[in-house]
């Protein structure tokens, strides 16, 4: 770690490059997936599907494993490696 803070407002990524642009496809797939699960838990309630706690599991599991495995990737292969010097702690 460097003893001087970083700046809140400098961008991790140089805004065009390749790591940038997964970044910005990760966002919206994340928006379309949440639209998605909060669309279906609200036909869930509305017809009162029987096996939904089937429907909740799948949610659960998808979260558990989409979200550690997403930061795992973005932090070891796309910012250690093309992240800006200078934010959030990268010396690179």
């Amino acid at each position: 770690m460097t003893d001087k803070p970083f700046d809140p407002k400098q961008d991790i990524y140089p805004k065009t490059s390749h790591e940038n642009m997964i970044i910005r496809r990760a966002t919206k797939v994340a928006g379309y997936f949440a639209a998605t699960t909060s669309l279906i838990s609200i036909m869930l309630a509305i017809f009162r599907y029987t096996h939904t706690q089937i429907v909740v599991y799948g949610f659960a599991v998808a979260w558990a494993l989409g979200a550690p495995t997403w930061f795992f990737y973005e932090y070891f292969f796309l910012y250690r490696k093309s992240g800006v010097p200078g934010s959030w702690g990268n010396s690179a």
